[in-house]
């Protein structure tokens, strides 16, 4: 550049480098002092924090000095930022190279996740040549740093203006994208999933299992039968008080989050989406009656992956690692805890994740994106859902018929238990439980020789289950074979002694065979 000739004192050097940083690299200013004779300049991802100081350095004890002040205030900002490594450079600029310099070259604090280390840049030396000081910055192989090093700045005024101007951008843009809207929604949904936690305690119990089908949990047989909603409305539905309660505290903090960044109508649209294909993955995956809101929940993680994706820095810089951690100790009680329905939190991440895609932040452009992640989801899930459907007719998990079938047994239905029972005994006849219910129902509908024929494949599949010996006995007190249900009745009073009614019933079949 053509130019009047310049000043070249250390203090435009300063703003030079400053400006290559915050308009180049796209690092943010973190600190600037009250007489902008110190800045601090943090890298995207939050790793990198470069200081540059204007200070008439005299004796090298007064760097160590600073950097041991500094080190202090360094290793609070790394204690409260998630425990991220933090490297830090100072580069001095002063007037004059300080008598007997002092070497730091990397601090000592590198063992608590810090790193420091410093250049003094002296205006004698910049008449030797910016190498060592773009040296220090790792800048060789960029152009970038030198043709800013060497500008011809006409109004020094402006060009620092231009710098705060970029950053006051930048925090605008960095602020709307976590302020897209107010977490109405969340509020709405903690509402209603408080709501109907009062209607089925009222109605039955919040871990009544037919009181939940009633209100609308997952239920496979049922959605075979045609029930499609119930892919909807259990994640409106909580099992017990301490359900509940996980869910909304989750739901209230990654709900805001979500809603805030995506704004309302997107967020509901993740939520929603999030939801069914949770129900859809447990659905195809778990046979067990299930409710909550849970995979929508996941729906926020995967929300917030995607935002992950496509703001990489800003990402790990905010909630990334927190994030990650979280989302990974939930996936992994999910695996660990038998009674969590993982299938429907992953399917929840996924649905999540896609379902962002497909709307994406406010701020981004591309329809063309959104059409084609619209096509893909809707492939998947229809092709998902297809499968699904198809795998529980023709191979329906007995944990679900019996479920199905307990629910009639609870509504005094034998005969619609017995045959649902009867037509999956194939799937279901290796298991004790099946066995004692379909011989429970045989009783119930006067069966007597077929319960008997059950009641021994129980015991054979589980010795020491005692109420299929208490049955037994029962069903051998009805065909008149005393002897035989007497030994049924013994063994179930041996295999749970405290029981009162296999004591009574022992004793009274033991008197009526003595006379």
């Amino acid at each position: 550049m053509q130019g009047n000739t310049e000043n070249t004192g250390y203090e435009r050097l300063f703003w030079k480098v400053i400006a290559y940083y915050v308009l180049e690299k796209e690092y943010s200013i973190a600190y600037t002092s009250h007489d902008e004779k110190e800045v601090w300049l943090e890298s995207e991802n939050g790793q990198e924090l470069l200081r540059l100081c204007q200070k008439d350095l005299i004796w090298g004890n007064d760097i160590r000095k600073d950097i041991e002040n500094f080190s202090l205030v360094l290793e609070e900002i790394s204690r409260g930022a998630s425990k991220r490594k933090i490297r830090c450079r100072t580069v001095y600029f002063s007037k004059e190279d300080p008598v007997l310099q002092y070497n730091d070259s990397v601090d000592e604090n590198k063992s608590k996740g810090l790193q420091h280390s410093h250049i003094v840049f002296s205006e004698s030396a910049s008449y030797e040549g910016y190498t060592p000081l773009i040296s220090f910055l790792n800048e060789e192989s960029n152009d970038g740093i030198k043709r800013y090093l060497h500008l011809i700045i006409y109004d020094f005024e402006a060009f620092k203006a231009k710098i705060f101007a970029d950053q006051r951008r930048r925090e605008k843009e960095f602020n709307a994208i976590f302020n897209n809207g107010k977490p109405i929604a969340t509020f709405i949904l903690l509402a209603i999933n408080v709501i109907m936690y009062l209607l089925l305690e009222k109605f039955g119990g919040s871990t009544n299992i037919e009181t939940l089908v009633l209100f609308g949990a997952k239920n496979n047989l049922l959605i075979l039968e045609g029930e499609w909603w119930r892919f909807i409305t259990p994640m409106f539905l909580h099992i017990g008080f301490f359900h509940l309660i996980m869910n909304s505290i989750a739901l209230y903090y990654l709900g805001m989050f979500v809603e805030k960044m995506y704004g309302t109508t997107r967020f509901l649209f993740i939520y929603f989406i999030a939801g069914i294909i949770g129900s859809l993955a447990s659905f195809a995956f778990n046979p067990q009656i299930s409710a909550g809101a849970s995979g929508a929940i996941f729906g926020c993680f995967g929300a917030l992956l995607y935002f992950g994706l496509i703001k990489k820095e800003l990402f790990f810089k905010t909630i990334g690692k927190n994030l990650l951690f979280i989302l990974a100790i939930n996936l992994i009680l999910g695996f660990s805890v038998e009674m969590i329905d993982n299938s429907g939190h992953i399917g929840g991440l996924i649905g999540g994740f896609l379902a962002a895609a497909i709307v994406q932040l406010p701020s981004q452009q591309g329809l063309r994106k959104r059409f084609v992640y619209g096509i893909a989801i809707t492939l998947a899930a229809s092709i998902f859902t297809f499968w699904s459907y198809n795998n529980n007719i023709e191979n329906p998990h007995p944990l679900t018929v019996m479920q199905l079938s307990q629910q009639y047994i609870d509504g005094e239905q034998y005969s619609e238990a017995y045959d649902l029972l009867i037509s999956h005994y194939e799937h279901g006849q290796e298991l004790d439980e099946y066995q004692f219910l379909l011989s429970y129902t045989e009783i119930q509908l006067g069966k007597y020789l077929e319960a008997i024929e059950h009641l021994q494949n129980t015991i054979q599949l589980n010795s020491k289950f005692h109420e299929a010996h208490f049955n037994l006995a029962l069903v051998y007190l009805e065909v008149s074979e005393h002897k035989k249900a007497l030994s049924s009745a013994e063994k179930a009073l041996q295999l749970n002694p405290d029981e009162e009614s296999y004591e009574n019933l022992y004793n009274k079949l033991k008197e009526a065979t003595n006379h």
